[in-house]
């Protein structure tokens, strides 16, 4: 039998358990929450006006690509704000986030390269590459501070300020009758 215990005293992230997934960082949560924010945006914009959205992007052959890829785009999204309002971050939606924001930015920075896109949507590839920079810097920092907290090494922290909210995982041992 298993019981999960909600602690502020420390940090300590259980093992992925029975299905339990640990509550991730306000600052993951925030980049989570604006990343799927944006992209419902940018997805349902093609969706609700594709007038304006072509005066800004430039004239499109093929609306139904258009529609169809700002229909996924909001989908992403979407999942990526939940994640960031419920605070759950698995690895499955860090790879989303990263590599939507990546696959978009070399996309739209190819094609308007070759002509196949207007310049407008350059600015959309720049905030994809941000969102990226922004991925990469926290993943790379929140690894460097986990090797560095193994270690037993707490002079390169950053925050002094005590965590929002720990989780810790207990298994308690339940007595089951012998069948024979």
């Amino acid at each position: 039998m298993s019981a999960y215990n909600l602690s502020y005293e420390s940090q300590s992230n259980p093992p992925n358990n029975a299905g339990f997934d640990p509550l991730c960082s306000p600052r993951m949560s925030l980049l989570l929450v604006i990343q799927g924010v944006y992209f419902i945006f940018s997805g349902l914009w093609p969706l609700l006006d594709i007038f304006t959205f072509q005066l800004v992007m430039g004239p499109k052959a093929d609306l139904w690509l258009v529609r169809t890829v700002g229909t996924l785009v909001s989908v992403i999204g979407g999942t990526l704000l939940l994640a960031g309002i419920r605070r759950r971050s698995s690895l499955e939606i860090r790879i989303l986030a990263v590599g939507a924001a990546l696959g978009i930015a070399l996309i739209e920075s190819i094609h308007v390269l070759n002509g196949r896109l207007s310049p407008g949507h350059l600015f959309d590839a720049v905030v994809e590459l941000g969102l990226v920079s922004f991925w990469l810097t926290y993943i790379f920092q929140e690894k460097s501070g986990s090797v560095q907290a193994a270690l037993g090494d707490s002079s390169h922290t950053t925050s002094s300020r005590p965590p929002l909210i720990s989780c810790s995982f207990q298994t308690k041992r339940a007595s089951l009758p012998r069948p024979f």
